[in-house]
């Protein structure tokens, strides 16, 4: 009895496990969209303090710049080339029309930047624009440079990874090399 009992739990917790593995796994694009939206958010949140914006700026900036992210993220949408074709693959006449068709996406980008560019600066300073419109070095992701002694984190030690004598206990690297 209490085998059969355990045998039961066991396969219940195990078929549960993997039930829970699959659903992770599989992400909707209601889900995609939801946390892109969310993250988008939260990004015109860090921007409005970076940029201290008082309240009622930051309430009318935080919907401005989530629409204008979605404006972007439509155009940038509608150009994605078919995933289907490979490039190796492509007829040369195939091959220019994408070509254009990328000319024809990055104009339009640049058009609706422009276009939320007026609208942004109806109330923020050129300042303020620039950290909406360029990746400011030093501000927000993609910031490499590190701090003022060019330390961008990790661990200390270098290739010796921080251990005294070198990349492993006793000193040294297998086979006396440091590879």
């Amino acid at each position: 009895m209490k085998k059969t009992l355990f045998l039961v739990m066991l396969l219940l917790c195990t078929s549960l496990t993997v039930s829970a593995e699959k659903k992770k796994g599989e992400r909707s694009n209601e889900d995609r969209e939801a946390q892109r939206k969310e993250m988008v958010l939260r990004q015109a949140n860090s921007l409005a303090e970076r940029m201290n914006l008082d309240g009622t700026t930051a309430e009318w900036f935080v919907p401005l710049y989530q629409e204008y992210s979605q404006a972007l993220q439509d155009v940038r949408k509608d150009a994605m080339p078919d995933k289907d074709k490979k490039i190796d693959e492509l007829s040369d006449l195939d091959a220019e029309q994408m070509i254009l068709d990328n000319f024809k996406a990055e104009e339009q980008q640049v058009a609706v930047k422009r276009a939320y560019y007026n609208r942004f600066k109806e109330r923020l300073t050129a300042q303020q624009l620039v950290k909406v419109f360029t990746m400011v070095p030093g501000e927000g992701r993609g910031n490499r440079k590190g701090n003022a002694n060019g330390d961008r984190g990790g661990f200390p030690g270098g290739p010796g990874g921080g251990f005294p004598g070198g990349g492993f206990p006793g000193g040294g690297f297998p086979g006396g090399g440091p590879f």
